[in-house]
């Protein structure tokens, strides 16, 4: 499937849950983004800060009017310039781009992406908004995560944390 057809396809799925404003809890995305975080060993607070600022905790928003013609899918604003290597490693599925489990872990293998290219850097967020060629240590995306992870439920991590813990521990 090409790249034109995959955004063809995600655009018409995307209607049928426009209008809807349901929008992920707190603390059904501290459990979305613990798994991920997990799951591509990178921060799940810093993937909560992310959808915090993509999405607002919507999983069904779309934006379709970037500069560079490219649409930004789900919870965690999949950029579709991310497909064709999310398609090479087996990673794109396009009926559950707008489930939130399956949006938010493409978003930490994304995250991932830019911290095995970058480092642990402010480059590496920016990278997740902006893609690797445009990636700045400093930009106002930036400055919107620094505050959307002061934001961040800690005491909603530290409960699930202690939570898997528990459960491991069994």
């Amino acid at each position: 499937m090409n790249r034109l057809s995959i955004l063809l396809f995600t655009s018409l799925l995307h209607p049928l849950f426009a209008e809807t404003t349901w929008r992920l809890t707190p603390e059904e995305m501290v459990k979305l983004s613990m798994n991920a975080g997990i799951e591509q060993n990178v921060s799940p607070k810093a993937i909560y800060a992310i959808g915090q600022i993509e999405s607002g905790r919507h999983p069904y928003a779309f934006n379709g009017s970037n500069r560079n013609k490219t649409a930004d899918m789900g919870l965690m604003q999949i950029n579709s310039s991310w497909l064709p290597l999310l398609q090479k490693h087996g990673l794109y599925n396009p009926k559950d781009i707008y489930n939130p489990h399956y949006n938010i872990r493409v978003g930490a293998w994304v995250l991932r992406q830019c911290i095995n290219r970058f480092g642990q850097s402010w480059k590496s967020i920016d990278c997740y908004n902006k893609g690797p060629g445009n990636a700045r240590n400093s930009s106002e995306y930036i400055n919107r995560f620094i505050n959307a992870y002061k934001s961040v439920p800690h005491d909603l991590f530290e409960q699930h944390e202690q939570q898997l813990l528990a459960s491991a521990a069994k």
